[in-house]
């Protein structure tokens, strides 16, 4: 199933300073070329995929950037079978979803790094952030936990 009728995202923006904290990484998001639909963190504080699970069950985009997941006509979403009702109010709600993230630009899509509270860059932060991504992603604890 192809959702051509939503209106055409331009721009996908991220709030870098205020919604990630100090010594983590972030992404801005700019024409979506390296920034993958459902497995990154870009629209809300947590990847696509693990907001609407459901869907991305459902979805024959499993690894597709942003820019690929659009068209002329606006956001191709494919599905491997017709949904049903209940599975239609998700995609309006995963629509409303991207709605707020809609302009994109014509640059790359770009990681920076937050100093940490005291403003240094730190491979001190940047084992911490990546043990408490993955604690958090299986539900382990990491070293030193």
């Amino acid at each position: 199933m192809r959702l051509a009728s939503w209106p055409l995202a331009t721009r996908v923006t991220t709030s870098a300073s205020s919604d990630i904290e100090p010594g983590c990484p972030g992404e801005t998001v700019g024409n979506g070329g390296k920034t993958l639909f459902w497995e990154d963190v870009w629209a809300g504080q947590e990847t696509l995929k693990n907001k609407y699970p459901d869907l991305f069950n459902l979805s024959l985009q499993k690894v597709s950037t942003i820019r690929e997941m659009r068209d002329n006509q606006g956001w191709d979403l494919r599905f491997r079978r017709h949904l049903n009702d209940w599975e239609i109010n998700r995609v309006a709600e995963l629509l409303n979803t991207l709605e707020q993230y809609k302009d994109l630009t014509p640059n790359e899509d770009n990681l920076f790094w937050l100093p940490d509270k005291q403003g240094r860059f730190s491979v001190g932060s940047a084992y911490k952030t990546s043990q408490r991504s993955i604690s958090q992603s299986s539900g382990v604890a990491g070293p030193g936990r």
